[in-house]
């Protein structure tokens, strides 16, 4: 009996010449209306820093990457005619669940004039919804889902052009018609081995991008990252991308970026926006020992958990220069944060502002209304709480 030949599946996007690849990778056109709603004016533009990481990496595999932030400009035309102004192959662009049809807009409009561009989808949204999100949008080749660092040098340095893509961790893959997922990515372990972001690749740091000003207390400023996942269980937060095992960057590490950001980039304020910066306690000690003994004159701020502050770590926060921390308080009603795995008392709630406000640091607080099973009572117990705290 003559042996069957094997199918090779069918690969549905455009192939590529191996190894001479032109990328762009696109943060969407998104306006401050569309991010913040009413309260845009409050809100500020900060930099595609997870773009500027995986652009790092490109780089050192000696790819040719830029990066086209579409959030400077917020306009479409202009954004797509930066993106296929030296002829792309690749197209790379992000997205939260607040930007994807605004990521599809851009993809379908680079399909529109160059169809033979591969498109890649990444960000939290394909991440935590690859199956829906590669089927609702057809202008996506391939999604890159979890930490996209390796994906996307194996992806472009090596089987873009290759029937073996399916054999790449961390894809949403379109084969004969349907979505495929391949393996998942392992996490990266060791953050110390990557290259700083690309910051370079960016438009001006300090003329382009500004957190909230309410966030700031002196000017450039900019947003810093160094640390990826969180232990906790809160059911609210999306853990799809950076998982709950944390790792961080070292504090030497995170030193060094923030002398790169003060000395080329004039930077005078810095931002860390982990989701638990507060953990790693020996890490911020060390980080803290630097900074002062560095004596930048910089200002600086960051967000954590009330449950591991004291005392004793605030005043070594406030002789570093820490002025301003962001708590995670989300509710005043102790049934929802019961609900949502907070894992937090009000009690802990309020002593860890007021202890933040006696060491000299501003305490603000991120809250949220609507959750599931909230009732009005509960809503009308966080206005109360909220107004309670010396915030």
């Amino acid at each position: 009996m003559p042996q069957q030949e094997v199918q090779k599946p069918v690969l549905e996007y455009p192939q590529k010449e191996r190894g001479k690849l032109k990328v762009v990778l696109v943060n969407p056109p998104l306006t401050t209306e569309e991010r913040y709603g009413v309260h845009f004016q409050s809100g500020g533009k900060t930099p595609p820093l997870g773009l500027a990481c995986l652009a790092a990496v490109l780089q050192d595999h000696q790819v040719d990457v830029r990066i086209v932030d579409g959030a400077i400009s917020n306009d479409y035309t202009t954004t797509v005619a930066d993106i296929l102004s030296d002829g792309p192959d690749v197209v790379g662009v992000t997205a939260s669940t607040v930007s994807i049809h605004n990521a599809a807009e851009v993809a379908q409009l680079v399909k529109d004039a160059d169809e033979s561009i591969v498109t890649l989808i990444g960000g939290p949204h394909v991440t935590a919804t690859p199956e829906a999100t590669m089927k609702r949008f057809s202008s996506f080749d391939i999604g890159v889902l979890g930490e996209a660092e390796d994906t996307v040098v194996e992806l472009l340095t090596d089987q873009i052009n290759s029937c073996n893509i399916g054999d790449i961790d961390g894809l949403a893959i379109r084969k004969s018609g349907r979505v495929k997922l391949t393996r998942q990515r392992a996490r990266i372990g060791n953050l110390d081995a990557l290259p700083f972001p690309a910051w370079e690749l960016l438009p001006a740091l300090a003329e382009h991008y500004c957190p909230p000003v309410h966030t700031v207390k002196q000017l450039p400023a900019a947003l810093m990252v160094t640390s990826r996942g969180c232990p906790a269980k809160c059911t609210f937060c999306d853990r799809s991308v950076f998982g709950h095992n944390m790792r961080a960057y070292s504090a030497e590490y995170v030193m060094e970026m923030i002398r790169v950001l003060y000395h080329e980039y004039g930077i005078r304020e810095f931002q860390f926006r982990d989701d638990n910066f507060l953990a790693f306690r020996p890490r911020l000690v060390e980080l803290c020992r630097l900074l002062k003994e560095e004596n930048l004159g910089i200002s600086w701020s960051l967000a954590g958990r009330v449950d591991m502050v004291n005392p004793e770590i605030l005043g070594v926060l406030a002789e570093a220069g820490c002025w301003q921390i962001w708590y995670g308080v989300e509710s005043g009603s102790q049934r929802v944060l019961d609900a949502i795995n907070k894992q937090t008392k009000l009690a802990t709630i309020r002593k860890a502002v007021q202890q933040t406000r006696d060491a000299g640091i501003s305490p603000c607080g991120f809250f949220m209304l609507g959750m599931p099973t909230e009732t009005v009572d509960d809503i009308e117990a966080t206005i109360r709480f909220s107004g309670e705290l010396p915030l």
